[in-house]
C-alpha cells in the first residue's frame, strides 16, 4: 500500500495516556479472511486454568503469547507465560504495521 494513499485513521483518546485507532481498509477483505484463517490454524492457542472461589476452572477464552525474539516470558497471577515464535501470519501483520506506521 502506498503511504500517500493510506486512509486517515479514526482516533479515539481513551484517557490516562491510552488511545485506540482504526484504519478502514488497512487490509482488504481477502487478506482479512486469509490471515484470520491462518492465525486460527497456526497460532498455538491454549485454554488455561485459573483458581476461582477455591476451584480450578478453565478460562472462557483461548490465549497465545508470542514474541520475536522468543524468550520474552512473564509471570502474571501465578501463571508463567512462555512465549512461542511469531507465526508467518503474525510476521505479515507486523510487517504491514511497520510499513504503514508514520511514527
Amino acid at each position: 500500500m502506498n503511504l500517500t494513499t493510506f486512509p486517515t485513521p479514526l482516533f479515539s483518546d481513551l484517557g490516562e495516556g491510552a488511545w485506540f485507532s482504526f484504519t478502514k481498509g488497512w487490509f482488504d477483505k481477502a487478506d482479512c479472511t486469509r490471515l484470520f484463517d491462518q492465525l486460527n490454524r497456526e497460532t498455538p492457542w491454549e485454554q488455561r486454568a485459573v483458581i476461582l472461589a477455591g476451584k480450578r476452572v478453565q478460562q472462557p477464552r483461548l490465549v497465545a503469547w508470542m514474541s520475536d525474539p522468543t524468550g520474552l516470558n512473564y509471570r502474571y497471577s501465578n501463571t508463567d507465560n512462555v512465549s512461542t515464535p511469531f507465526t508467518d501470519p503474525m510476521r505479515e501483520i507486523r510487517r504491514r504495521l511497520w510499513d504503514t506506521d508514520s511514527g
